[in-house]
C-alpha cells in the first residue's frame, strides 16, 4: 500500500496518530512529561535480502518522521530485527545496514537482533522511537544518546556485546556488561539508574541462558538497586554479532535528584518474582531457568522484575518486561498433551481498554474464561491476563501508585512467537490485532527461555495518574 496516503488518524492532540500494522509504517504518537513520543514499526513494502529491506523501511521511516517534524537526531533508540543464515552474514549484513545508517544521517542507539520477522518474505523490520521535547535537549553519543528535560536525564543504550571473536557466553556477557558500564559512567549515569534491560540471546534453550545468568548475578551483586531490579527481556535470537553464542544487551535507564519523581519496580500478584525461582534445574521441569540441560545442578536465578514504573507530573510510565504463561513459577498451558479448553482471562476482562462487546463477537466467553483451540492460544490470552493483573489499580496502588491504566496504552507491543509454532503465528496476530487495532505491533520468531513457552511479549504502558 502507498506509505503516501494519509493514515487513519484521532489526531495529534495527546491522542493515538496510527498507521495499521499492515501499512509500511505503524505509529503511535502519545504525550510523556519529556514531550511527544512517537513509537512505531517499519516493514518493507517488497522482497529482498535484508540489506535491501532496511535501506528501503529505513527510508521510510525517516519520511514517517519529517513529515510530523522530526529528524533522526530525535530517534532515541532504533532495534532492527533481521533474518540472516548465520553469524557471518549477520555480522556482514549489520555492517552494510550501518552504512547505510550514516549515508542517510541516522545516529540512534541501534541494535540488530537476529529474528526473522514472522511475516514470510520480510528479512527486515524495524521499530523505532522518538522523543520531540517540549523543553530541554538530546545529546548523542556513540551508540548512546541522552534526553534531559525538567531536572530528569534518561539514557538509551543500544547493541553493547562483546569483541566479535569471543565465543564463550560467559566471556561475552562480561565484556558487554563492561561495555555497557564504560557507556553509562561517560554519560554520568550509574548502572544502579537502569529501569530496563534487553537481554538477546542464542542458543537460550541450551546452557547459555544459565552462563548469561550467572554473570547477571556476578554483576548485580555489585550494585544497589535502591527502586528495584530492573525490567528485563531475556529472550533468543536465531544469529547474533559474535562467531559463536551472539550475545546483544540494551539498557534504558532514569536518574533525577527531584524527589517528585517516584521509580520503582512492580511485581505481580498472579507471578512469582523471576528471582525467587528454585536455583535447581530439573531436565524438563517447568518454570526453571535452563529447562533441558544440567537436572539437578545448581543455576543462578534469572534477575529481573516483571516490570519498573515511573510517576511524575500527572503521568505514569510501565516498562513491562517479556511477559509468558507463567503463573507463580509454573508454565501454565503447556503444549505437551494440549486439549482444548477455557483459559481463565478475568483480570483482562476487567481492563478498560478491553472491548468485552468485541470480544464476544469473535470469541467464546463464559463466565471470567475463553476457549482456546491451541496451546499457542492459551499461552497468548493468559499472558495478556498476567499484563493485565500487573497493571491492575489495585496492583498498582500497592506500589504507591494511583492509575487506572489500559493495555490498549501501550506504545507498541512486540510479540516473541517460538519457531515451531509459525504455523499458528495469525492465531496469536488476530488476538492482539483483535484486542489493540490502534496499537503498532510486530511479530518476531524467537525461543523463549523456558522450552514449553510458546511465546512471549513486552510492551511500555503510558497513562494518566501520580504517586498516591
Amino acid at each position: 500500500m502507498d506509505a503516501e496516503k494519509k493514515p487513519q488518524t484521532r489526531g495529534l492532540e495527546g491522542l493515538p496518530d496510527i498507521r495499521e500494522v499492515e501499512r509500511p509504517v505503524a505509529l503511535k504518537v502519545q504525550d510523556t512529561w519529556a514531550g511527544r513520543q512517537y513509537t512505531g514499526f517499519t516493514v518493507p513494502k517488497q522482497g529482498g535480502d535484508a540489506v535491501t529491506q532496511f535501506t528501503e523501511s529505513l527510508k521510510e521511516t525517516q519520511r514517517t518522521l519529517k513529515k510530523r517534524g522530526l529528524t533522526s537526531n530525535e530517534v532515541a533508540k532504533m532495534q532492527v530485527f533481521i533474518n540472516t543464515p548465520n553469524n557471518l552474514d549477520h555480522m556482514l549484513c549489520e555492517k552494510a545496514c550501518r552504512e547505510k545508517m550514516g549515508e542517510l544521517g541516522f545516529n540512534s542507539p541501534t541494535s540488530f537482533i537476529g529474528q526473522p520477522p514472522a511475516d514470510e518474505g520480510v528479512n527486515t523490520a524495524i521499530k523505532f522511537q522518538a522523543i520531540k521535547p517540549e523543553e530541554g535537549s538530546i545529546k548523542s553519543s556513540e551508540n548512546a544518546k541522552v534526553i534531559e528535560h525538567a531536572g530528569v536525564r534518561e539514557l538509551s543504550v543500544g547493541q553493547a556485546t562483546s569483541q566479535p571473536e569471543t565465543r564463550d557466553v560467559e566471556r561475552q556477557a562480561r565484556q558487554a556488561y563492561t561495555k555497557l558500564g564504560e557507556i553509562f559512567e561517560g554519560e554520568g549515569f550509574e548502572l544502579e539508574s537502569t529501569v530496563r534491560f534487553h537481554n538477546f540471546l542464542q542458543n537460550i534453550l541450551g546452557r547459555n541462558y544459565a552462563d548469561f545468568n550467572r554473570i547477571r548475578r556476578d554483576v548485580f551483586n555489585g550494585l544497589r538497586f535502591r527502586r528495584g531490579i530492573p525490567a528485563a527481556t531475556g529472550i533468543g535470537t536465531k544469529t547474533g554479532p559474535c562467531e559463536k553464542n551472539g550475545l546483544v544487551l540494551e539498557a534504558w535507564a532514569l536518574q533525577t535528584q527531584r524527589d517528585d519523581v517516584y521509580v520503582t519496580a512492580i511485581t505481580n500478584p498472579k507471578q512469582q518474582d523471576p528471582y525467587k525461582y528454585s536455583t535447581y534445574t530439573g531436565g524438563r521441569l517447568q518454570a526453571k531457568p535452563v529447562p533441558r540441560e544440567g537436572a539437578g545442578k545448581s543455576v543462578a536465578k534469572p534477575l529481573f522484575s516483571r516490570a519498573m514504573a515511573v510517576a511524575f507530573d500527572d503521568k505514569v510510565k510501565v516498562w513491562v518486561s517479556g511477559i509468558a504463561s507463567i503463573e507463580k513459577a509454573g508454565v501454565k498451558h503447556p503444549p505437551k498433551d494440549y486439549e482444548p479448553g477455557w483459559v481463565d482471562v478475568g483480570n483482562l476482562l476487567k481492563n478498560r481498554g478491553v472491548d468485552k462487546g468485541k470480544l464476544k463477537k469473535n470469541y467464546r466467553i463464559k463466565d471470567d474464561k475463553i476457549w482456546a483451540e491451541t496451546a499457542v492460544e492459551a499461552q497468548t490470552w493468559f499472558t495478556l491476563d498476567n499484563k493485565a493483573a500487573l497493571i491492575s489499580p489495585e496492583n498498582m496502588a500497592k506500589h504507591s501508585i494511583d492509575a487506572d491504566l489500559s493495555l490498549a496504552d501501550a506504545s507498541s507491543y512486540l510479540v516473541y512467537i517460538k519457531p515451531s509454532q509459525m504455523r499458528n503465528k495469525d492465531r496469536v496476530e488476530d488476538i492482539y490485532k483483535s484486542l489493540f487495532p490502534d496499537t503498532p505491533r510486530l511479530f518476531t520468531q524467537a525461543h523463549v527461555c523456558y522450552e514449553d513457552l510458546l511465546m512471549e511479549a513486552e510492551c511500555e504502558i503510558l497513562g494518566g495518574g501520580g504517586k498516591k
